[in-house]
């Protein structure tokens, strides 16, 4: 294995990491979901879901960087960066994800881009309470496929 490649699974394991702490704030505020205004669910919430996107696209921009050397441009590039994530790339790497949580994803992407364009007060629970109850299920796919891919570059040979 180059040393690229240590590199840019170092910073993915460290993006793990900071994946977990989104999840055990998501954990901690799930349990007191009860004690909160509705508004402000939606804020907490809100954020949690930025968060948790915004550490997966950190990863797939390592991904695309320090292993594609290649990172999509124009005005759909984080869509295209989540679509690379799941090609597998003939003898440089398999693919980050599977098409399914890339689908699965694209929601948590959506909604990452109405928390950057409106106010928290603005947010509808309605509109977000699927992917917050779905969160538990896509973490743990999400870190048991990215570690899958760091596992490959384990493998002897490469």
């Amino acid at each position: 294995m180059t040393g690229r490649y240590r590199i840019a699974l170092a910073r993915i394991a460290d993006e793990l990491d900071n994946l977990d702490q989104v999840y055990e704030r998501f954990q901690k505020k799930q349990e007191k979901k009860n004690a909160y205004e509705q508004d402000d669910i939606c804020s907490i919430f809100g954020l949690i879901l930025h968060d948790f996107y915004n550490v997966l696209e950190n990863i797939f921009l390592i991904v695309a960087r320090d292993i594609d050397e290649s990172i999509p441009q124009g005005g759909n590039w984080h869509r295209d960066l989540a679509e690379q994530m799941c090609l597998a790339i003939p003898e440089i790497r398999p693919a980050l994800l599977s098409k399914d949580l890339g689908e699965k994803l694209a929601e948590y992407r959506s909604f990452r881009h109405i928390i950057h364009h409106t106010y928290g007060f603005q947010l509808v629970w309605s509109r977000m309470e699927h992917l917050v109850n779905e969160l538990p299920e896509i973490y743990r796919e999400a870190k048991k496929q990215i570690i899958e891919f760091i596992k490959y570059f384990s493998q002897p040979g490469l």
